[in-house]
């Protein structure tokens, strides 16, 4: 069984992989504003994009 160090390790890895993926879609939405032409489609686009990638 995982210590409590190790578990947080892991919690902060990941949390660390969900942030960038967050940082790197905004940006690619940003960089390519002929995706979604209203900002609710973008964070629509946006939210479905997370749930996909496991993020709840």
């Amino acid at each position: 069984m995982p210590g409590l160090n190790e578990i947080k390790e892991e919690f902060k890895i990941e949390i660390d992989k969900i942030s960038k993926r967050a940082i790197e879609m905004a940006n690619y939405l940003f960089d390519n504003p002929e995706i979604s032409l209203k900002e609710y489609k973008s964070k629509d686009y946006l939210i479905r994009e997370l749930l996909n990638n496991g993020f709840e």
